[in-house]
Formats: C-alpha cells, sequence, structure tokens
C-alpha cells in the first residue's frame, strides 16, 4: 500500500479493525473491516460509488473472480492467492487484466535480469524502511528459546507485531 501510496495512487483497503487507523495514517482513503458481510460497498462508498481501477486480491481465485464487477472498464486484478484460470466476463465488454503473483515461480522461470532487477527493487526497499520513508510495523524480537511464548503472544495479541527469531 505504501508503494501505490507514493506514487499517487488512490488506495482503499480491507483489513481488521486493529490496522484501520494506521492505514488511515498512511493515506489510505478508506478502510473496512474483511469480516463485515458489506466491507464491499463500505469501499465503495468511499470511492464515491466509482469503479475501482485495480484491485489487489489476497484472499483466493473465488473472491478475486466475485470481484471483478467492482473494477472498471480496463480495471485489473491482481491475484496472490491462486489464479482465475479464465475470464469470465465477455470478451470485447471489460477489457479486465487479470495478473498473477507468483514470486515462487521466478525460480524456475525468472531470467538472470528479471532476478536482478527484483533483488535491486528489495535493496532500495530496505534502503527505504532503514531511512523511514517506507514505515514499519512494530518489530518483537526475541531469542529462539522464547518462540514458543512469542507465538502465544502473537496468537493471543495479533497487534500487527511483526516478530523476528534468533537462530544462532
Amino acid at each position: 500500500m505504501q508503494l501505490a501510496l507514493k506514487q499517487g495512487a488512490r488506495v482503499f483497503a480491507s483489513a481488521s479493525p486493529r490496522h484501520h487507523q494506521w492505514l488511515k495514517q498512511i493515506g489510505v482513503q478508506g478502510v473496512a473491516d474483511y469480516r463485515d458481510p458489506e466491507w464491499l460497498a463500505t469501499l465503495q462508498a468511499a470511492n464515491g460509488h466509482e469503479p475501482f481501477e485495480g484491485i489487489i486480491d489476497l484472499v483466493s481465485s473465488q473472491q478475486a473472480e466475485s470481484l471483478l464487477p467492482a473494477l472498471g472498464y480496463y480495471g485489473h486484478m491482481v491475484t496472490v492467492l491462486g489464479r482465475i484460470p479464465h475470464n469470465p466476463l465477455p470478451a470485447f465488454s471489460h477489457c479486465h487484466s487479470l495478473h498473477e503473483i507468483a514470486l515462487g515461480a521466478q525460480h524456475a522461470f525468472g531470467t538472470d535480469k528479471q532476478w536482478s532487477r527484483l533483488v535491486a527493487a528489495g535493496v532500495a526497499m530496505m534502503g527505504q524502511m532503514a531511512s523511514g520513508e517506507l514505515t514499519l510495523p512494530p518489530l518483537v524480537i526475541g531469542n529462539f528459546e522464547a518462540l514458543p511464548t512469542l507465538l502465544e503472544r502473537f496468537k493471543r495479541e495479533g497487534r500487527g507485531e511483526k516478530f523476528l527469531v534468533r537462530v544462532a
């Protein structure tokens, strides 16, 4: 989201309520609780009932397919978990572009040049995180021996923290 916001995109998000304040703070225009059956309608209202230009779905190919009507003409659907096997809409109608994200496939199908670009982008993002240009969630750092306690804390509290464990 932060990368899209840096490029001037209007961003809307479904997330757990515990993340809403942070999302608004970084510039997300509308947020909705993903557990609310009306989450999509809430986000559409926040967007002035205009169709979205792009959607990134992190749930499933079935959910991504169900969200296609929320895209405008020439909209982009990006799926991370699963893929939409074929465009269910009539040809030459909405002209949606379907994109799948499968970074693991880069191991088998990526070229050296593509790997180089991916690594360079990762290094640039690390620099942005180090400089504070990209906001990080709170980090909880612990030793490997504390892993059971850290896991229990994560399950019990789940406050958006990221847990790092030292293994050596």
